[in-house]
Formats: structure tokens, C-alpha cells, sequence
């Protein structure tokens, strides 16, 4: 695990650490309370289709989407890495920029990233759920223009290979973190070494993509 408790640096950096009227942990919180919501049984599963990003949706224009997706989550250990790293980097970030400007870097960010995966997956084939007489589920991708001639009969219920979670907001303040404090050291627990927040910053980037292809992380 990681501390936030012992850091090496220079004195401004330690006493960034201690934020104060933080937007930080209403964001944690809004997070987490989505997550909650979302694993109550049936009514948590339809909750979060209405927040998965996917680009059938977006063609259908709930463009809403490309800021619901970044406060859901697709699993326990998704969202703690996603929070964890959150309230670690986002702590020394949110005292240099201040609450409203962090607010935008952390929207504006995930924004970005949402638009980033919708256009590397703008063409995927789809895996849909759909409700008629029996519900089924297709056993192979089809086109958009498949499944829209399949809701001519069927109604939509889910469709799988969205993308949910925090990550491109996550990426976001990483990035401001290790441009703001390069060479500031963080400790860790586990393992036991001292490492540049820079240095952690790529290790924690290098977790998150590998995690991105886990399918934890999207619905």
C-alpha cells in the first residue's frame, strides 16, 4: 500500500498536503455513493446502464454520458485504485490550483479521455441485451445498423463493451502532479522504497492502463 504520511521534499510540498475547502472529498464521495447505488441488485444495474459511455449511445444523442461514465465504477478494486490515487495525488494538485480550477482539470480531463476511447472504439462491433417475447443476448458482434433493425422489433436493455470509471480524470491530475512536483519523494509501505512523485506518477499510469483492459473496468 501507499502513504501519504511520509514525504521528502521540499517544505511548500508537505505542507500542500493538508488541503482545506477541498473539493477533493466531495468528488471521493460522489464516486463512491455511485458506486454504492450501482450494486444494488437489479435497480443498481439499470442505474449504471444509464451512465456507461458507448458510442451507440452517444449516436443516439445521451450525450450525457461523457461525464456520467466518470463517476461509475465496474468493481470494488476499480474504484479504490481510482479513488486511492485520487486522494493521493489530488491532495498537493488541488492546493496549487485551488478547489474550482481542480473541479475543471478533474472534469475536463475525464471529458477528454471519454472522447479518447469513443474514438478508438467509434467502429467496434456491438454485444447487445434486448427484450422482446424472450430475452436475448447476441452470441456474436453486429453493426449499429444490425442492432438498430433488431429494435425494430426487440426493446434495447443493455449493451456490453462500454466504458466506465475515473481513469482519464485520474490521468489528468497525475500528469499535473508530476509537472508541478517532479522531484518531491514519496515513501511507500509496500514495498518499502522512496521514489520521486514522477517516477510514481509513470508507475501508477502504467497500473491504470494495464487495469484499463481488465474487464472490471468497463461494462
Amino acid at each position: 500500500m501507499l502513504s501519504d504520511r511520509d514525504y521528502y521534499g521540499s517544505g511548500d510540498y508537505r505542507r500542500m498536503l493538508r488541503p482545506e475547502g477541498s473539493v477533493l472529498k466531495p468528488l471521493i464521495w460522489l464516486n463512491v455513493i455511485v458506486f454504492l447505488f450501482s450494486e444494488i441488485g437489479p435497480a443498481g444495474a439499470a442505474f449504471q446502464n444509464l451512465l456507461v459511455l458507448h458510442p451507440y449511445y452517444i449516436r443516439h444523442g445521451e450525450v450525457w454520458r461523457l461525464g456520467s461514465y466518470m463517476f461509475a465504477h465496474g468493481g470494488f478494486m476499480h474504484i479504490l485504485f481510482n479513488m486511492w490515487g485520487l486522494y493521493m495525488f489530488g491532495q498537493p494538485v488541488e492546493q496549487q490550483l485551488g478547489g474550482r480550477r481542480f473541479l475543471n482539470l478533474y472534469l475536463l480531463s475525464g471529458f477528454l479521455g471519454g472522447l479518447a476511447w469513443l474514438g478508438a472504439n467509434w467502429t467496434a462491433p456491438i454485444v447487445a441485451e434486448v427484450v422482446g417475447k424472450v430475452n436475448t443476448m447476441s452470441t456474436h458482434p453486429i453493426s449499429a445498423a444490425q442492432l438498430d433493425q433488431l429494435l425494430e422489433t426487440y426493446a434495447l436493455k443493455r449493451i456490453y463493451g462500454g466504458v466506465v470509471g475515473a481513469s482519464g480524470s485520474l490521468f489528468g491530475v497525475m500528469v499535473a502532479a508530476a509537472m508541478a512536483f517532479p522531484t518531491a519523494r514519496v515513501a511507500l509501505i509496500f514495498p518499502p522504497v522512496v521514489m520521486k512523485l514522477r517516477t510514481m506518477v509513470i508507475c501508477y499510469a502504467a497500473i491504470e492502463i494495464w487495469q484499463s483492459f481488465d474487464q472490471s473496468s468497463s461494462i
